[in-house]
């Protein structure tokens, strides 16, 4: 029986027809996602540069508040009791105002958005300061503060001790019961103490007699899912890393102003929030005669751990392009200014700490 060449040749055209439609698909959807990823990566490093930008911004508007308040004689950094773009240019991030910013990310006219939000770190009372930059000497005056601060939180003051020989360099235990290092490494899984600043709060943690709940209480977080970061805590921070720290009575939470004096209640620190909405400390003398007022006297050294402006602010900055976001976190030294209005360094804000999360 004679076989028909034209069934052959029918079959070799729809095999080859198959394998063809299978290599085209194949080759759309290799380009589709090649396109998607491209496109991916792209709106990841807008959204990344968006998020710098908004560190950038939020630099600016730190210089400019400064120079304004130079301009202006100011000599004091607060928080509005109201929106008003015109005072304290950082403090309107945590407003409603100057906290987003439509960007045009491309040719086409496409719009990304960077959010930012500044805080007064000089609000929080300085975990670091517990120990001199020595890395040896004991800040009394800074224990018996943190302390008080511990105790309005209804927490154990001891902890102080512990968070003490985290930081310093010794082996030798500052508290009856508080542990160094032998401690940490004898645990299941070891690890070193600190002995040196503390680069996180979120160290915490780590720390001797510190559980999850007792670091969530420290940081002023009542969500369980609380950001365990350096910049999520409401009353400790680990900057600015100097001997000559002070806490800003005019951005201070009422937890914070306790931590000043054993005799300051937690009615009073509301009264002196309550004064000073009205018209915020213009001089750390303004506040103590307040204080005065109230019957609380406060010593010359306890006195210089205070101030009415700040120079260190923590960022918060995220960057939005097409639903893919990039978050970055910073600590901000502001410098000083001389009397003629400029700053005092030649890079007037001085990045401490930086990262993407």
């Amino acid at each position: 029986m004679k076989k028909d060449p034209k069934g052959f040749a029918l079959i070799i055209v729809l095999t080859l027809v198959t394998i063809l439609a299978a290599v085209v698909v194949e080759f759309a959807y290799t380009t589709r996602v090649e396109v998607e990823l491209t496109s991916a990566t792209r709106d990841d490093l807008q959204a990344y540069a968006l998020a710098y930008s908004g560190i950038e911004i939020a630099k600016s508007l730190l210089l400019s508040d400064l120079q304004e308040d130079q301009e202006q004689g100011a000599k004091i950094d607060f928080i509005p009791s109201e929106l008003d773009p015109t005072e304290e240019l950082w403090a309107q991030t945590q407003m409603g105002g100057f906290e987003s910013f439509p960007i045009t990310t491309d040719e086409a006219g496409e719009i990304g958005v960077v959010s930012i939000k500044i805080t007064d770190e000089s609000s929080k009372f300085y975990l670091n300061g517990l120990v001199k930059t020595n890395g040896v000497d004991v800040d009394t005056e800074a224990a018996e503060m943190a302390s008080r601060l511990l105790e309005a939180l209804e927490l154990p003051p001891e902890i102080v001790d512990d968070v003490i020989d985290w930081i310093d360099t010794d082996d030798t235990p500052y508290g009856l019961d508080s542990v160094e290092s032998p401690f940490y490494a004898s645990l299941d899984k070891p690890y070193e103490s600190r002995d040196s600043f503390m680069l996180s709060i979120s160290e915490l943690q780590m720390i001797h007699g510190v559980d999850d709940a007792t670091a969530r209480k420290l940081q002023g977080q009542e969500d369980e899912n609380y950001r365990k970061d350096a910049l999520g805590s409401v009353y400790l921070s680990a900057y600015p890393r100097v001997d000559s720290w002070a806490i800003n009575v005019n951005t201070a939470s009422a937890m914070v102003l306790q931590s000043i004096s054993a005799e300051m209640s937690s009615s009073v620190a509301e009264s002196l929030i309550e004064r000073r909405e009205e018209e915020p400390f213009k001089s750390v003398s303004d506040f103590t005669q307040e204080l005065a007022n109230s019957g609380i006297q406060l010593s010359g050294a306890l006195t210089s751990r205070l101030a009415v402006r700040s120079d260190v602010f923590s960022v918060r900055a995220e960057g939005v392009v097409h639903g893919v976001s990039s978050v970055m976190e910073a600590v901000l030294k502001r410098g000083t200014t001389s009397s003629g209005g400029a700053t005092s360094s030649s890079n007037p804000i001085e990045i401490l700490f930086l990262r993407v999360l």
